[in-house]
Parts: structure tokens; sequence; C-alpha cells
């Protein structure tokens, strides 16, 4: 579990270094200037944030975390060593998945990481009647099996999986997909699906187009194309 953490404090690095490495992989940072240098080596499960930092303070780091193009969403998790309510709300208020504080036990901090770290990777996961999509990873496994699916397949595979068990309009399918919806491109939509199922051996459900729109069926189900 890789882990990014930001505080100005040697002693405060060195404590997370001491009671946590062998839990996650640190990426430390001293300078809250420097953040888009740490987003630049994510992905991270998780980025802790010190509240009371230098230049730019805890909550406008989470601001400038939360709104850059590199965040992949993972949980921001502030730290202090406030032990009043209000700046612990404040925190909250803000958006922060947790607040943790350094005079809790090395065992609650851990676990507290952990859970949101657990929680995070399971929004990432995509399951399906044996298919199962690591978004994040961008793996693909069919009843325990690894698939190789194409970057094109995958984002296909994911937009459909994401709207089951409603169907999805095709324009919105390829503008999704490819961020464009020519006409040709839609053309070129039926080819794609099919490839796409031939990589989707032996699953339930069978990939279909019906009247402008995507959907999945039950395999047993006949389908139109």
């Amino acid at each position: 579990m890789r882990v990014a953490v930001f505080d100005d404090e040697v002693d405060n690095i060195q404590v997370f270094k001491q009671n946590f490495s062998q839990d996650f992989e640190f990426v430390f940072e001293d300078s809250s200037l420097n953040y888009e240098d740490i987003l630049k080596q994510g992905p991270f499960d998780a980025i802790i944030i010190d509240i009371h930092m230098p230049y730019l303070d805890g909550f406008k780091l989470f601001e400038k975390i939360k709104s850059h193009s590199l965040y992949n969403g993972c949980p921001l998790i502030y730290c202090t060593s406030d032990r009043t309510d209000s700046t612990n709300l404040d925190a909250l208020k803000m958006g922060a998945d947790d607040v943790i504080n350094r005079f809790w036990s090395k065992e609650i901090i851990r676990e507290r990481i952990i859970q949101q770290i657990t929680k995070y990777k399971k929004k990432n996961i995509l399951e399906l009647h044996g298919l199962k999509v690591d978004l994040e990873q961008m793996r693909v496994e069919l009843h325990g099996k690894h698939l190789e699916l194409t970057f094109t397949q995958f984002k296909i595979l994911t937009t459909i999986l994401k709207n089951y068990p409603h169907s999805v309009p095709t324009e919105q399918l390829v503008k999704t997909v490819w961020d464009n919806d020519h006409l040709s491109v839609i053309k070129s939509l039926a080819t794609h699906l099919s490839n796409l199922r031939s990589r989707l051996p032996g699953w339930k459900f069978h990939v279909s187009s019906k009247e402008n729109f995507i959907i999945l069926k039950e395999s047993r189900e006949e389908t139109v194309d």
C-alpha cells in the first residue's frame, strides 16, 4: 500500500517510518509547495496531510490536491496533534476521509489508515457474475483467470458495467470511450463490441446493441447486434 505523507516536521516523519514502514510504502514530502511533484509519483492508496504546515497549510493543500488532474481519488487523511474539536470538525467539513491524531496509539492510527484504503479499493472494483475489474490497476479477471484487454476494450467494458443494469446510449458510450461522437466512430462500434465479446468466453452475460443502446443480456437470451 503506497502512501504519500506531507509533513514539515522531521520528528513526525521519523515516527511514521519507525511505526508503519512494515505496513506501508511511504513517499515523504516536507514542503506543501511540492505537491505536484509528489502526485507525479503516484498513484497512491492514501495521502496523509499535516494540517499545520508553512506556505500552504493542510486545508489549502487539500484543495490543491483534490482539484489536480493527477489525483486518483484515493483517501485524503488529515494528521494533527491538535485535540480541539473545532480543528477536527473543520477538517471533516473540508471533505477529508478521516482525521488521525498523533497522540493516538500506533495500532489505532494503523487501523484507521488501513480501513480507509480498504474502502477505497472496494470502490475501485467492479464485479458481476465471475467478472472482476480493478479500475485502478486496469486488470480484468473472469472466474479468477486474467484477461488481456486493449485499452479501448477495457473502457467499453467498464462503462457498461458502471451503468448496469441500465443500458447505455450508443452516443454516450462512444463519447466516454473516445471523447468523440463522430459518425465514423459510431459505425465502428459493432467491431469493437464483437472483439470485446471474443475476450469474454464463458461469461454469463453478452454485450449487445439494440436500438441505439448498449446492453448486457444473459447469454441464454436472444441478442440483437
